[in-house]
C-alpha cells in the first residue's frame, strides 16, 4: 500500500478491495476488523522499482491520495496521472488538491464525478505534465 509514511496502515475490513485481497490468502476477516497492511511512500517504491521515468501513474487509494502526494518528492514526474479524489475523507479542498499538480507543471485534462445517494462521493481527476511528449 502507499502512503506518506513508511510502516502500517490500519485500513477497515469493510473495504471489499482488501477483503478480496485476505480471501484470496485464505482468510476471512470479522464485519468490523481492521487489516494491517505494510505501507510505503511513492518516492520508495519508484526507487525500489528503480525507474527514473513514469508515463502513467493511476492511483484510487480509497482516500489517502492526497496524504501521498503532498508529502511526494516529485522528482520523478509522470507524464500522465490519473486520480480519485475521494471529497468525504480530505483534509483539503478539491482545488488546494488539484494545486499540488498545478504547481509541478501539470494541467487538467479530466474531470469526472461520481454522485452517491444524492451526494458527491469522488471525483476521477486526470492530470497531463505539460509540455511533456505523446508516446
Amino acid at each position: 500500500m502507499v502512503g506518506k509514511d513508511p510502516g502500517v496502515a490500519l485500513v477497515p475490513s469493510s473495504l471489499s478491495l482488501y477483503n478480496e485481497i485476505i480471501r484470496g490468502i485464505g482468510h476471512t476477516l470479522a464485519k468490523n476488523s481492521v487489516v494491517f497492511l505494510p505501507q510505503v511512500t511513492l518516492d520508495f517504491l519508484l526507487s525500489k522499482l528503480s525507474l527514473t521515468e513514469v508515463h502513467i501513474l493511476k492511483m484510487d487509494i480509497e482516500g489517502a491520495e492526497v496524504d501521498v502526494f503532498t508529502h511526494y518528492s516529485w522528482r520523478i514526474k509522470p507524464k500522465f496521472v490519473a486520480v480519485e479524489f475521494h471529497d468525504i475523507y480530505q483534509p483539503m479542498e478539491q482545488e488546494d488538491f488539484e494545486q499540488l499538480f498545478y504547481r509541478q507543471g501539470y494541467i487538467k485534462i479530466f474531470e469526472d464525478f461520481n454522485i452517491v445517494d444524492n451526494k458527491l462521493h469522488t471525483t476521477e481527476l486526470h492530470f497531463w505534465l505539460n509540455g511533456a511528449e505523446h508516446d
